[in-house]
């Protein structure tokens, strides 16, 4: 896991606040940028979101600590 097991729920409230922003701020973000700029605008808004997710997923520290452990009670054969 990313966080500690005392880290969870903080984790989980800010994963659910965020994706819940994400479905009042993007469509009106979206509207304002498409009327007020070009139809290409939103689109244009997103890819350069994703890179900016990207270039700081890649740049994270504390991302490139984190290592997949196998479930408990896990038998590969």
């Amino acid at each position: 896991m990313a966080v500690s097991p005392r880290e969870q729920g903080a984790a989980a409230g800010l994963v659910a606040a965020v994706n819940g922003a994400g479905f009042v701020i993007s469509p009106i973000t979206g509207g304002v940028a498409y009327d007020l700029a070009h139809r290409l605008a939103p689109l244009l808004i997103s890819l350069a979101l994703l890179c900016a997710m990207t270039a700081f997923a890649l740049m994270s520290r504390r991302l490139k600590n984190v290592t997949a452990e196998p479930p408990p009670n896990f038998d590969p054969n």
